[in-house]
């Protein structure tokens, strides 16, 4: 008589794999953990987005600097040091021909991201802060320290965190049309009144989108 589907036997051999699939599948992830825990403990870079100014290397994975985007970070760094506002600094890219890995213009918030990685110091982030890499640093620690200071020099005042104003309803809402970003408020003044504009912040050239409206000068 043939055996049943389904019975004992069938059930014991079916738990039977299951239970080495789970085995081997935690050995993975054990081998896993501690590679990357003997990768931290060297230094090392264990995965991520290779940052601007560097590649990484084919059998290593370790980061290289890139001389011709080396010159650009550190073009950065002195430009926000020497207290240039990034808006002005993404402007001087843009006229000295700066671009960055994608081929285009830079924005301010590409500058502010670049001159607050640890990365440059030859650090890499940490959920707790900053472990140390073995890769070349492009700066050195006080620049990264004078740059670190001008931000946040602008970010209070004497009275306490600086109070951010809303213009329009339509902030964060309107993006822009050749690209879907979301769209910047950008202010002019023309007398009592504040008129008030929209301008996509990656647009190379920044492309201004004037929005229909004023609001009286307080």
């Amino acid at each position: 008589m043939p055996e049943l589907a389904g019975s004992a036997h069938d059930t014991f051999m079916l738990n039977m794999l299951a239970a080495f699939a789970e085995f081997e599948r935690d050995m993975i992830a054990d081998r896993i953990r501690d590679t990357r825990v003997g990768l931290v403990a060297q230094g090392r870079r264990i995965a991520g987005v290779v940052p601007y100014g560097y590649s990484a290397d084919a059998k290593t994975k370790q980061l290289i600097q890139v001389p011709d985007e080396v010159v650009i970070v550190r073009g950065l760094f002195d430009l926000v040091a020497d207290g240039v506002l990034p808006s002005g600094i993404a402007l001087i890219a843009h006229e000295k021909d700066w671009r960055t890995r994608s081929g285009r213009s830079w924005t301010a918030r590409q500058i502010l991201d670049t001159v607050t990685n640890p990365v440059y110091l030859g650090r890499f982030r940490t959920a707790t802060g900053t472990r140390t890499g073995v890769h070349e640093p492009i700066i050195d620690e006080k620049l990264f320290n004078r740059c670190a200071a001008t931000i946040a020099a602008r970010r209070t005042t004497a009275k306490g965190p600086r109070t951010r104003r809303s213009w329009s309803f339509l902030e964060r809402k309107v993006r822009c049309a050749r690209c879907g970003q979301l769209m910047g408020i950008r202010t002019a003044t023309e007398g009592p009144v504040v008129r008030v504009y929209f301008r996509c912040r990656k647009a190379a050239g920044g492309a201004v989108h004037r929005h229909a409206g004023s609001r009286p000068r307080n």
